[in-house]
């Protein structure tokens, strides 16, 4: 999934956040800044991602040391992540963000290691390649379904 599109995912996450939580003006633009960035950190294993240029000698570390979606794009390390983060609302904002980026990335030809650390197997829930219009199509399925499901329940 290109930047740009997960970027986009990660701003309406935030709204959703806003959404459900109805904070304060200010907590809102918090939400928004923890949600655009969380949703970029897993391409930190990626040197070609947007944020792999911004932090090229961190992004290569990871990406020696764990490849490119495996730990750092595992349900495994989101579930870790919840579990640390999950006390207070930019907790809870940093891995919606982080989670939509493992959602947006099942979507694409490359898929995720759902299992991992215990499989390496891939799992992909489309055959298209991250890039072009279908990056977008895709986000926009996803947020119509994310939406009727968070508008429906709260």
């Amino acid at each position: 999934m290109s930047g740009s599109a997960h970027m986009a995912m990660g701003v309406f996450i935030g709204a959703m956040v806003v959404y459900v939580a109805r904070p304060d003006v200010v907590e809102s633009a918090v939400i928004f800044g923890v949600t655009t960035t969380a949703i970029l950190l897993p391409d930190i294993d990626e040197p070609r991602s947007k944020i792999g240029r911004r932090y090229p000698v961190i992004s290569f570390i990871i990406h020696f040391l764990c490849g490119h979606r495996y730990l750092i794009h595992s349900p495994f390390l989101l579930a870790i992540l919840y579990y640390l983060l999950n006390s207070n609302l930019q907790g809870i904002s940093f891995v919606a963000g982080y989670g939509g980026h493992l959602l947006q990335d099942l979507f694409t030809a490359g898929g995720l290691a759902l299992l991992y650390p215990f499989s390496r197997r891939r799992i992909s829930l489309s055959p298209f390649r991250t890039g072009g219009i279908t990056d977008w199509l895709m986000t926009g399925v996803l947020m119509i379904i994310i939406f009727k499901i968070v508008t429906e329940r709260w």
